[in-house]
């Protein structure tokens, strides 16, 4: 609910819900029993993987739309390539708990301040990114174009301010 919550900066709830995420997420339990169900090819980790793809990738996928002025999935459903750079903004923080309870590293001091960098950064350079591509896929389905808006290269307040901790 916190990603859809467009009462606060889409910076600010991707940080709020991955600093969440990472308590629970990048433990020692959650990560090797993952890796373990996804290596012997149990059906645990494709359950968890439809629950991310539903409840979290595809719904930021429509945020970070909203927030630049993108054209909304009735106009232009969500393509691979926004899918795709969501879920290695994803992976990039599960990768964390990969690091330290796989590969036996350390996580960073303070792990907060990467979670806000991560957010910061996906936002920020995703929806300039994607204003250029969707532009792109609008002008070679021309049908579509009527229905959606016209992308701006400017995101609103709401993805770019972030509450300092």
């Amino acid at each position: 609910a916190i990603i859809v919550d467009r009462s606060e900066p889409l910076t600010d709830r991707l940080i709020a819900f991955y600093r969440s995420f990472a308590q629970v997420a990048l433990s020692f339990i959650w990560v090797r029993l993952y890796m373990f169900a996804a290596l012997e090819g149990l059906d645990i980790h494709k359950q968890v993987y439809r629950f991310i793809e539903t409840r979290l990738i595809r719904p930021l996928c429509m945020e970070i739309r909203h927030s630049f002025g993108l054209p909304d999935v009735e106009a232009l459903p969500l393509q691979e390539t926004e899918l795709e750079l969501v879920w290695s903004f994803h992976s990039r923080i599960f990768y964390l708990g990969i690091r330290q309870h796989i590969y036996g590293m350390t996580l960073p001091h303070d792990l907060d301040a990467i979670i806000a960098a991560e957010a910061a950064t996906m936002t920020l350079g995703l929806g300039p990114f994607l204003a250029k591509h969707l532009e792109e896929d609008m002008k070679q389905a021309p049908n579509r174009r009527k229905k959606a808006r016209l992308p701006k290269l400017q995101p609103d307040k709401s993805a770019t301010s972030v509450k300092q901790s």
